[in-house]
């Protein structure tokens, strides 16, 4: 069987509700001239009630500076909240899945926003190079280095590593498991995990129902459930139970396990697939286990 066969397998098993695909199909992302949140009438994974709203006047776009190779490329950042109260207030920075931009993963972050009511939590996020109307074209080294300059910024603005919150979501894990567990992160903040990913060897495997090297098919090359082992943050490990992209027991359980740190809570939602967690656990409930987790 030729590698373009096994491609075309790859591609029908993981079809575009899938978390993934190979190469050049790996990243669902999508161009935009400008950003709508609120006003955006296209696809999402769901919709907030009317008491999750967050006032326009918290939500800001500004550029980021990120790299690829040797060139800066800009790409777009989001914070909810205020841009003046970095001194003290905590930050959760959310590292959003493979599928298309800011506008998609509003409903998301808006939700992650209220966490910071009275608590004093705000939320950031960033588009990744090639997305929405970041610069450049994705890659995995991209990922990592969008994650590292939406960091930087806040601790350029006076942030301190001890408050901030790493969320990776789906393809997000990958970039905010490596961040975890740069030297000199470890032990700093916390590290909340949604529906991770284990291995690039794992989807190929998975996607061409061979036992293949990662690297038959694809660029990539990343091991969350290796990388996890060098974090110590706190950890919150969400997977729902019929995530039928990244499966919890290939994909979700061998991240959790391979954790070494001193502390973690894992919350396993029955019937939630790979899009749903929130709503399937409840808005409320869900945020209710974040703030949780953070007060230890």
């Amino acid at each position: 069987m030729n590698k373009w066969i096994l491609l075309a397998i790859c591609l029908t098993t993981i079809g575009t509700s899938g978390c993934l695909r190979l190469d050049d199909f790996f990243y669902d992302q999508e161009k935009l001239e400008a950003y709508a949140l609120d006003d955006y009438t296209g696809e999402v994974d769901f919709t907030l009630p009317d008491h999750l709203d967050i006032p326009d006047s918290l939500i800001h776009l500004f550029p980021l500076t990120s790299s690829s190779g040797n060139q800066s490329v800009t790409i777009q950042g989001l914070l909810v909240g205020s841009m003046t109260d970095f001194a003290q207030d905590t930050f959760l920075l959310y590292c959003h899945g493979n599928k298309h931009h800011l506008d998609f993963y509003w409903p998301r972050i808006k939700l992650l926003a209220n966490l910071g009511a009275g608590r004093g939590i705000q939320v950031m996020s960033f588009d990744y190079q090639g997305y929405g109307r970041s610069e450049g074209k994705p890659s995995q080294d991209g990922l990592y280095q969008d994650a590292m300059a939406a960091r930087n910024w806040l601790t350029a603005q006076g942030v301190t590593p001890d408050r901030i919150i790493l969320y990776g979501f789906s393809l997000g894990s990958i970039p905010a498991i490596h961040l975890a567990a740069a030297p000199g992160q470890t032990g700093q903040g916390w590290l909340i995990l949604e529906a991770p990913l284990a291995s690039s060897t794992t989807l190929v495997q998975e996607a061409s129902t061979l036992s293949l090297p990662a690297g038959f098919l694809t660029d990539l090359d990343f091991d969350n459930a290796a990388a996890i082992t060098n974090v110590s943050q706190p950890l919150l490990w969400m997977h729902g139970e019929d995530d039928q992209s990244t499966p919890i027991q290939t994909h979700g359980e061998p991240v959790f396990q391979a954790y070494r740190g001193s502390r973690s809570t894992a919350i396993r939602v029955p019937l939630a697939g790979h899009a749903n967690l929130p709503q399937t656990l409840g808005f409320d409930a869900y945020l209710q286990a974040i703030r949780s987790f953070l007060k230890g």
